[in-house]
C-alpha cells in the first residue's frame, strides 16, 4: 500500500473537516493554556483522547478539582451519541481487520459524516475503477485504507489546530469569552448540512421536537444537568420504535402461499402452453424439439422449457396444498 497516493485521494474529501478542525483546535489550545495548563497538553490530549466535546468539557472539569467520578459521567452523556455511530458502521466495519479498532477511536462526528458522504458518492462506489493506492477491485467507499487515510487527516488536523492554540496562548493575550460555544456553532452547521437532503429532514424535526419536551420536562420537574442523558434515552426509544415499525414483514406474518402466485401468472395471465400438451407432461430439463412455431434460437425454446417447468411445479404444489387440506 502506497501511503502518498492514498492520502491524496482521501485529502479532497477531507478539506471541510481541514477548515473546522484548526480553528476549533485552536481554540480549545488557547481556552486549555488560560485555564493554567501548559501547552503541550493540548496537543497530547488531542493524540490520546480525541474528542472535541469531550476536550472542551475535560478543560472545566479538571480545572474544578479531582472527580474521577464525575468526569466519567459527564464524559459519557456528553459523547453518548457515538454509540448510534458505532451502531450504524457495524456491517462496514466488520471485515476492516487491524484497521477497525484505530477507525472506532477515530469515529468523531465530522468523520462520520465523510463516512457518509463517502458512501453516497457513486464514483468512490466504483469497483472497476483502479486507484493508486488502493488493492485492485476494491471501490474507495468500502476500502479500510481509503476511510482510514480519511479518519487519520481528521486526527491530523485536530492535532495541528490544539498546537497552534496551545502555544499561541501562551505568547498572545487572548479574550476566551464564549469560546466554548464553538462545539455548539459546529453541531448547528453539521444539523444544516444534513436537512438539506429532504430524506433527513423527518428525522431531524423529530429529533427536534423530543428534545423540546425534554428540555421542558427537565426544567419544571427535574434539574437540566441530566438533559443530554435524558434526551438520548428518549431519542433511542422514539427511532427504535419508529424503526420497528416500518419493518415490511414482522414476526409471525403470513407470507402468500406458491400456489396463489402461480394461480394466473403475473397480472392474471397464465404461461402459454403448447396445444395438444400440459405442463404436467413436462418435467424439468426436458429438450423441447426446435420448430418455428416454438420460437426461433436457443433462448426461446430454454425460455418456454422454463414456462412449463413453472406451471408444472405450481401444479404439483397446488395438489399438495390440497392434500394437507383434505388431511
Amino acid at each position: 500500500m502506497r501511503l502518498l497516493p492514498l492520502l491524496r485521494l482521501a485529502f479532497p474529501h477531507t478539506v471541510p473537516v481541514l477548515a473546522g478542525y484548526v480553528p476549533m483546535g485552536a481554540a480549545f489550545g488557547v481556552l486549555l493554556v488560560t485555564s493554567g495548563f501548559s501547552p503541550w497538553w493540548a496537543p497530547l490530549m488531542g493524540i490520546l483522547i480525541y474528542a472535541g466535546s469531550g476536550q472542551f468539557v475535560a478543560v472545566g472539569l479538571l480545572a474544578a478539582g479531582f472527580d474521577p467520578l464525575g468526569i466519567f459521567l459527564i464524559t459519557l452523556m456528553v459523547n453518548a451519541r457515538h454509540v448510534f455511530y458505532a451502531l450504524t458502521n457495524l456491517s462496514l466495519f466488520a471485515g476492516f481487520g487491524r484497521y477497525r479498532p484505530y477507525l472506532i477511536f477515530a469515529l468523531t462526528d465530522e468523520t462520520y459524516a465523510l463516512f457518509n458522504l463517502v458512501g453516497e458518492n457513486a464514483s468512490l462506489n466504483d469497483a472497476t475503477v483502479p486507484r493508486a493506492g488502493l488493492p485492485a477491485g476494491v471501490a474507495p467507499a468500502k476500502s479500510p485504507q481509503f476511510l482510514t487515510a480519511i479518519a487519520a487527516l481528521d486526527q491530523c488536523y485536530w492535532v495541528c489546530g490544539c498546537a497552534i492554540g496551545g502555544f499561541a496562548g501562551t505568547l498572545i493575550n487572548f479574550d476566551v469569552t464564549g469560546i466554548d460555544f464553538v462545539m455548539t456553532a459546529l453541531f448547528v452547521v453539521i444539523l444544516l448540512q444534513q436537512i438539506e437532503k429532504p430524506a433527513n429532514r423527518r428525522p431531524a424535526a423529530i429529533g427536534l421536537l423530543v428534545s423540546l419536551l425534554v428540555v421542558t420536562a427537565c426544567r419544571l420537574w427535574f434539574d437540566t444537568s441530566y438533559f443530554i442523558l435524558t434526551a438520548m434515552a428518549a431519542l433511542l426509544v422514539v427511532f427504535t420504535t419508529l424503526y420497528l415499525a416500518r419493518k415490511d414483514v414482522s414476526p409471525g406474518t403470513q407470507l402468500p402461499s406458491s400456489s396463489t402466485e402461480c394461480r394466473g401468472g403475473i397480472g392474471g395471465e397464465s404461461p402459454t402452453v403448447k396445444p395438444g400438451r400440459s405442463p404436467k407432461d413436462v418435467s424439468p430439463g426436458t429438450q423441447l424439439p426446435s420448430s418455428s412455431t416454438e420460437g426461433r434460437g436457443s433462448s426461446s425454446r430454454r425460455a418456454q422449457e422454463r414456462t412449463w417447468s413453472e406451471q408444472s411445479g405450481c401444479e404439483r404444489s397446488e395438489r399438495q396444498d390440497g392434500a394437507g387440506g383434505e388431511s
